[in-house]
């Protein structure tokens, strides 16, 4: 997302929230009402997998502070098992995709995988 100066002068990132604080900053935009536009073009590319994708305790205990919530370990536990089957799945999808274009390379590869997983 790109920002106008004057609103990040107006308020600045809190760098006090190591790994929400761009969340923060446009939730702060969106409820005091101001404009969003979508641009039809690719910007930039970036990984899925960044800090914030990590289900660590850090970031648990930092999203509990965005969000008002009271840290509980089951809670954690939850969204730690949650986040690990989203990348099970997202894995499993990119080698579907990959094989249809070069079957012969990645349909070995999903057999390996296969096999280690039984």
């Amino acid at each position: 997302m790109f920002t106008k100066t004057c609103l990040l002068k107006e308020q600045p990132y809190d760098t006090e929230f190591r790994v929400f604080a761009d969340y923060v900053y446009y939730r702060w935009l969106f409820n005091s009402g101001h404009t969003f536009r979508c641009v039809n073009k690719f910007v930039s590319v970036f990984s899925v997998d960044g800090v914030s994708a990590s289900m660590s305790l850090a970031v648990y205990y930092e999203m509990c502070r965005v969000h008002g919530w009271k840290p509980k370990l089951s809670h954690f536990f939850t969204l730690y098992r949650k986040n690990m089957w989203r990348k099970v799945r997202y894995c499993r999808l990119k080698i579907f995709v990959k094989s249809l274009f070069r079957p012969d390379k990645y349909n070995v590869n999903l057999k390996r995988f296969k096999q280690i997983e039984d």
